[in-house]
Formats: structure tokens, sequence, C-alpha cells
């Protein structure tokens, strides 16, 4: 396993080489600290053993692999409650590979456009073709399994949908939700239309190919959202993915999609810090978006759905943010003293801190 914060403070001549933007610096950078010397820490202290245990700060960046794990479980609780009892359609739309080649100083204008269109398709086209609007929860991914630059949005959508206009509610019992293509053909059109009046560059021909649009039955949902929650606010990549070649460059293991066959590509260091810094979201940019009766301004009406259905969502304890032990008593430890540096923890208490164990 390859840690991503020595391989950046190895390679701090890509860091500041002038190369990346802001959001790509302050991400990397935050890698490199994370759980580090560089970073200050929290003193514990166990009232029983009277020991004191010092816990180096995390950098909490949404880029890092090491953090937003927490949030990761929260996340996935949450919409576990929410859970109606229906199919589940996964619903995943991508852009022809011309889009992919846009400058990043206008991703944030791109990845805007991207969310608002492709979800304006699925709500006008559900609308007109089975007479209400469903619920929706949408994230974003700019990454392949190889981490080739590839956005693509999924939505997970409940086969229910509602009429607010004539106070109707309908469940979707067939195995077939949206027409794919007839979807595909009105985001492109949607899409491409709001690029052009945000003066985005594109080459024409976009206009006259066929998108890529999928919808597939995901059962009762759990196992799509389960999916979403891998990759949802943690790093583009898995540290338990790469390792060392012989050669000395880095080699990603993955899992082919369609194949089901484990393969692996070998990088640079260098190359792969670019790829990487490649996947830098830009700062204020929401990547998961919920809509219709799954907005946070719905929970009334989701609660109606819920029991008209009978739904009936697993009960299962709100995830506990870890706990510092204490290595004598096993018991937890209380804080002490918040943002102490390493050297201080050193002189009063006489003791290094131990390593941060990565997961």
């Amino acid at each position: 396993m390859i840690l991503l914060g020595t391989l950046v403070l190895k390679n701090q001549h890509f860091l500041h080489s002038g190369h990346l933007d802001d959001d790509q610096f302050r991400a990397l950078n935050s890698i490199r600290i994370c759980r580090t010397t560089f970073a200050a820490g929290v003193v514990y202290g166990c009232d029983n053993c009277e020991i004191t245990n010092f816990v180096y700060h995390s950098c909490g960046n949404r880029f890092c692999p090491n953090c937003q794990n927490h949030k990761t479980s929260l996340w996935l609780h949450r919409q576990k409650e929410r859970l109606l009892a229906c199919n589940y359609f996964m619903i995943t739309l991508t852009v022809p590979a011309e889009l992919r080649r846009i400058p990043r100083r206008t991703r944030k204008q791109f990845f805007e456009a991207f969310f608002k269109t492709s979800a304006d398709a699925i709500k006008e086209l559900t609308y007109d073709r089975l007479g209400g609007t469903p619920g929706m929860v949408g994230v974003l991914h700019t990454n392949s399994r190889t981490l080739g630059y590839h956005p693509h949005i999924h939505y997970i959508v409940p086969a229910i949908v509602i009429n607010k206009g004539e106070n109707t509610v309908k469940k979707i019992t067939k195995k077939y939700f949206l027409h794919q293509q007839a979807l595909a053909n009105l985001f492109r059109g949607k899409l491409l239309s709001k690029l052009t009046r945000a003066n985005i560059q594109f080459p024409k021909h976009l206009y006259g190919i066929k998108w890529q649009v999928d919808c597939d039955l995901k059962g009762n949902g759990a196992s799509a959202l389960e999916y979403l929650s891998r990759y949802l606010v943690k790093g583009v990549v898995s540290q338990n993915a790469l390792s060392y070649t012989q050669d000395g460059n880095i080699c990603l293991n993955y899992i082919e999609s369609k194949t089901k066959i484990h393969k692996s590509k070998e990088f640079t260091e260098t190359n792969f810090l670019k790829t990487l810094a490649n996947h830098v979201l830009p700062k204020g940019f929401r990547r998961i978006r919920e809509y219709g009766f799954l907005a946070p301004a719905a929970k009334k009406t989701l609660t109606k759905i819920q029991l008209i259905y009978h739904a009936t969502p697993p009960i299962e304890p709100k995830p506990q943010a870890p706990k510092v032990l204490c290595k004598c008593c096993k018991k937890p430890m209380k804080i002490l003293i918040h943002k102490v540096h390493e050297e201080w923890y050193i002189r009063v208490i006489g003791a290094r801190p131990p390593p941060y164990e990565h997961q």
C-alpha cells in the first residue's frame, strides 16, 4: 500500500511546480500534512490509568483518502432511513469525450450546467411520460476506474412519482422507468444550450451524435446506495489499490467494470500525482444534490409517501464518531487540550507521539 501523504511529501517539486491551481494545491498539500508531524494535534487523557495520548489532526479535506469516513457512514445511514417500499433505478449520464477537454478554469460552470440540465431532463421526461415528479439523489464522479477524466452523474431514483396539482402518488411497478435514448436526446439539447449561453466553446457536431445514458434497475436501492457511499466523499482512489513496481513506478489495481477481471495500470510518480490532481473539484462546488421529495425541504412529503406504502426502513443506530481508546484499559479517553504541536507534547510529556496508523 502506498500512502499518498508520503508520496506528495516525496514529490514536493511537483507540488510547488506552479502547474497547480489553488484548489489542486490546497488538496494535495492537505494530504501531505494530514495526521503527520506537520499538523497540530489533540492531547487525550484517561481518568482510570492517568496516562495521556497525542493524536494528530486530520486535514478534513474532502479529497483526502484518510478523512471523511464518518461523514460517509452518516450519509449512508440517512439515506437508508429514507428508503421506500419500491424498486430503485440508477440513472447514469455521461458526456462525449469532446466535452472532457473543457479547460479547468471553466469546470465549475460546466459541472453546474451538467447537474442543472441532467436533473431538469429527468424531471421533465418523468412528468411527460409518467405524469409526476420524481425524487432523486445525484452524485458527480469525475474519474473512471483507471483514473481517466470521465465526468458522469449517478442519480438514485425510487420508482415513485408525485403530482402535486392532482394530489396523487403513483408507484411504478414495471422494471422500466425512462427511455434511455429519449432522455439522452433531451439532456443533450439542454446541456449544449446551457453551455452556449455560458459562452463555453464546444464542437457543433455534438448536436448530431448519440449520447450515452443508462437507466438500470437496482432492486430495493440499498445496493445502489452502498455503491455510491464507497465513492461518495472519499478521495478518488483507495490507497489499498496502490503499490510500487520493481521499476519504482506506481501500480494501480482495479476491476474492469464489464468483464470483472482484475487489471492494473502503471504511472510514474509525477504522472500519478498529475492525474490525481485533475480530479480535484472546484472550491464550493457541491457534488451531492437531492431533488423532489428527497430534497431536504420535503421531509413531510417523504414521510407521507412512507406511510402510504408502509415503508419500513431498517432500524440501525446512528454511526458514532470514532473514539480514542486507552491502550491500557480500552476505555474512551477525554480531550484535555486542543491544538497542541508535537514539539510541546514531547517537551512536556517526555515521549514522542505514536505514528498514525492508516486504515
